[in-house]
């Protein structure tokens, strides 16, 4: 309980602040390209980009932002398995935050500066990250929801 006790903390807040959001703030008032179902996926992966940013670790900001941004789903009536996928591709950032980054960069990448190392590996998962979510928008034009 020691080690989750903070995570739930926050994905219990994260939570509460997304539902006051979009009850008292109208979302097409904030985000008006999320009145769509494919606005709300780009906002949505936009979103958990910046929380995997201010977070680090990608655990935590699948926790959150799932927690913070599923009332915004909701009000947005966008379809919940595309909203998830958008999710986790968004959490695919690695920096120097992320624990993983230091583990690959001690194995991997030990000969390289850190600016090779950063432009690499941030570099790699955000292609992944780019080529995903644009499979992933080709699919829901498709209609494969």
């Amino acid at each position: 309980m020691r080690r989750t006790g903070s995570l739930l903390i926050v994905i219990g807040a994260a939570s509460a602040f997304g539902a006051m959001i979009t009850r008292f703030i109208p979302l097409d008032s904030v985000l008006p390209a999320a009145t769509s179902a494919t606005g709300v996926l780009v906002t949505l992966f936009a979103m958990t980009m910046v929380i995997k940013i201010l977070y680090g670790s990608a655990m935590a900001t699948v926790a959150t932002a799932a927690a913070l941004l599923a009332p915004v789903v909701q009000a947005a009536g966008a379809p919940a398995m595309p909203a998830v996928f958008a999710i986790c591709l968004g959490s695919f950032a690695i920096l120097p935050t992320d624990s993983f980054y230091w583990l690959v960069r001690s194995d991997a990448l030990a000969d390289r500066n850190e600016r090779d190392a950063i432009v690499t590996l941030a570099g790699g998962a955000g292609l992944q990250a780019v080529i995903g979510f644009l499979a992933l928008l080709s699919l829901h034009a498709l209609g494969y929801s």
